[in-house]
Order: structure tokens, then C-alpha cells, then sequence
């Protein structure tokens, strides 16, 4: 696990938590793997997203649930090509939807 800064916000603090990351060899980055770590038992609840370069994204969905300790209560998971910076996607707009209000 890389040494990483302390978070700015206590996540104990929140109801829900969410994680983005992008896809490094099959894996969640390395950094959140470390706040994850290195805050689980303040994580209450947490939705995922993350970004890969091709569609093989299980194992970092289940990496980071077996790490927390917990399934999310959502996932969204996007390919480079379907990221352009600009303009929201209708996955991501599904993936806010089902967010706990």
C-alpha cells in the first residue's frame, strides 16, 4: 500500500461514500486501495464507480468489496471510449438515480 495523505473530511461523518478509481491492471489504483484501508470502519455505506480501458472490470468491483467488507449500493463502470469529459452519459445518469436519497 502507497503512503498517501490524511483524507480532508472524516468519512465517518457521512452516510454514504463514494469511491472513484480508474482500472490498473484489473485492480483498483493502488492510492484508494490505501484510503480504503486506512478509513474502513468509518465507511457506513459506499457506491463505486470506475473507469478501465476495456470491459474487464469484475475484479476491481469484487477487490473493493471484499476490502470493505461490504457490498456497494451501487456500480457504475465505464470504458475510456464511453468517457469524454463534456457531456453526461445515461449510465451515469441511472447511477445517480440509484443512489439511497
Amino acid at each position: 500500500l502507497p503512503a498517501i495523505k490524511p483524507l480532508a473530511k472524516d468519512l465517518a461523518a457521512y452516510d454514504l461514500v463514494i469511491f472513484g478509481t480508474p482500472i490498473w491492471g484489473s485492480r483498483m489504483s493502488s492510492p484508494l486501495r490505501t484510503a480504503i484501508a486506512d478509513n474502513k470502519p468509518k465507511i457506513k455505506k459506499y457506491a463505486f464507480y470506475c473507469t478501465a480501458g476495456d470491459a474487464n472490470q469484475e475484479k476491481a468491483i469484487a477487490d473493493i468489496g471484499g476490502l470493505i467488507g461490504q457490498a456497494p449500493v451501487a456500480v457504475l463502470t465505464l470504458q475510456s471510449s464511453e468517457v469524454d469529459g463534456e457531456n453526461d452519459t445515461p449510465q451515469v445518469s441511472k447511477f445517480l438515480d440509484s443512489l439511497p436519497k
